[in-house]
């Protein structure tokens, strides 16, 4: 099958807005995925690769990239949107078993038929790992507002799920201007920014933060240039004044003339 990657997904402003580790962790899995979109030994595969680990992992399903199973084993949810190669052309899968457990919805995305499911062993990771995210803070809108209950998103409650509160306002301003700018604003896009929010208020501070998201406002940005806070600002330099040069004007007068 003919590996190519969708633009339309890796320049999406989800996709964009995540870390980059978690970007080129996301085209490794495309890389070393089978036919059909799964990825067996998915954290050996991060954690060998140096692009990312768990965390990153968490962000790509959290943003609706991947959904993972009690096996370790992913799929890439947009796989058929990338691989548009005649199916019967595919080895079929090996993973069967988890693969039983999802349905391909009309814009040839992978859902969980049974994400409500209860039962470990059967049925992918979704809500079911609730107490275990929240342990880790990352965050599960179901433990206190959807995107259903919060009509207008320039309200939404950021502190309700760990957010300091001037790092919230200022994210409610970057949903303003996502509104302003007619981007559409997904589930999986706040879970993903709000548990960016949480991890870089933690790492570098709310005041770090704020900085940034005003930054990326006033240049016009689509999405949060993250990595921007893990380099170095170079100190100014006090300004000197140029120093006098001596010039010897019979020697410049000499090499004018020869020229």
């Amino acid at each position: 099958m003919t590996r190519s990657i969708s633009a339309q997904i890796i320049e999406s402003d989800a996709m964009m807005s995540l870390p980059v580790t978690a970007q080129h962790l996301y085209i490794l899995f495309c890389m070393e995925a089978d036919d059909e979109g799964f990825v067996g030994r998915s954290r050996m595969i991060a954690a060998a690769s140096g692009f990312g680990g768990e965390n990153d992992i968490e962000d790509l399903i959290n943003a609706g990239f991947l959904i993972r199973f009690p096996s370790g084993t992913v799929v890439i949810t947009h796989w058929f949107v990338h691989y548009t190669s005649r199916k019967d052309r595919c080895k079929p899968t090996i993973y069967k078993e988890e693969k039983s457990h999802l349905r391909m919805d009309e814009s040839g995305m992978y859902v969980l038929i049974d994400e409500d499911c209860t039962n470990e062993n059967s049925c992918g990771k979704a809500d079911k790992n609730t107490e275990k995210n929240r342990k880790r803070g990352e965050v599960h809108i179901e433990e206190a507002q959807t995107l259903e209950t919060a009509n207008d998103l320039t309200k939404f409650s950021f502190e309700d799920l760990g957010v300091d509160h001037e790092v919230a306002e200022k994210a409610r301003d970057w949903l303003s201007y996502k509104e302003g700018r007619k981007e559409h604003v997904t589930e999986g896009q706040i879970k993903s920014f709000t548990s960016t929010l949480k991890k870089y208020q933690r790492d570098y501070g709310a005041n770090k933060v704020i900085e940034l998201i005003d930054e990326n406002m006033a240049s016009g940005y689509s999405g949060v240039i993250w990595d921007k806070l893990k380099q170095p600002r170079a100190k100014p330099q006090p300004w000197k004044p140029a120093e006098k040069q001596n010039y010897d004007m019979e020697s410049l007068e000499q090499q004018l003339l020869a020229n």
